[in-house]
């Protein structure tokens, strides 16, 4: 698959998501991610040139074969339990890298949370825009204080059931791949099983055993302290109203 970056995006910021995916193939070169192709020189991306003389990074990296998590009628448990795993074994991997772009401004960032305070307006329901507001209210004065104590390493950050692939066909429906690095960011490890779960529990009779299967099944791989699993709730309380807010937000703005 080949992927050209915007003209305007940060070769430090590209080189970090990369070399992410090259850590992974040497730390566990049995999970299914984006492999890279390197170029003959032996390069993770090249620079090629737009008819405009605009400079554009483009690398290759290998195609997963499967669908989306999203297409799928159902997620049983036993599903959302390896959705949980298969993001463990990704963040114990990830859990010795380091680059010097990781530490970024990403509105995503759970632990940049404040970023969506401007797009309160955009939620012109009193009563929602109202629970929006005491959540970030909730991550100002306390969530992201107890956030900054915790663990701290690169994470995915977007396990949205678009980036999470099952195979195509098949009787046993497991997670068989993880795609989009985009998100890749340095910021609390808990964050990440709360992602996943918030994900998850959308659309489910019974959201919070949804959610529960998720972190078990993280918890098992990668095992998660007290004070991590006490914020789970809460940070997805807060992923689902920035959701919220920057959708809406961005779709106002268009």
């Amino acid at each position: 698959m080949l992927k050209i970056a915007n003209s305007d995006e940060s070769e430090a910021i590209l080189d970090f998501q990369q070399r992410a995916l090259l850590h992974l193939a040497a730390a566990d070169p049995a999970l299914r991610v984006p492999k890279i192709c390197p170029t003959v020189e032996g390069h993770p991306r090249t620079v090629v040139v737009g008819d405009g003389g605009e400079r554009h990074h483009a690398w290759i990296v290998t195609y997963l074969e499967g669908r989306f998590l999203a297409d799928l009628p159902e997620h049983p448990p036993a599903l959302l339990r390896d959705v949980g795993r298969y993001f463990g074994r990704l963040d114990r991997a990830l859990s010795g890298y380091g680059h010097e772009a990781m530490q970024r401004t990403l509105r995503w960032d759970l632990r940049q949370a404040g970023l969506a305070f401007p797009c309160l307006p955009a939620i012109t329901d009193p009563a929602r825009r109202r629970f929006a507001e005491d959540i970030l209210d909730r991550f100002a004065n306390q969530t992201s204080t107890a956030l900054d104590r915790l663990r701290m390493q690169v994470i995915h950050n977007d396990a949205n059931d678009h980036n999470v692939l099952v195979p195509a066909a098949g009787a046993t429906i497991r997670v068989s791949g993880v795609i989009d690095f985009g998100d890749l960011i340095w910021t609390a490890l808990v964050c990440e099983p709360a992602i996943a779960a918030t994900y998850a529990l959308l659309g489910k009779s019974e959201p919070v055993d949804a959610a529960l299967h998720v972190f078990e099944g993280f918890n098992a791989v990668f095992p998660l302290t007290e004070e991590e699993l006490a914020l789970a709730f809460e940070l997805i309380l807060l992923r689902l109203a920035m959701s919220c807010l920057l959708y809406t937000s961005d779709a106002a703005d268009e």
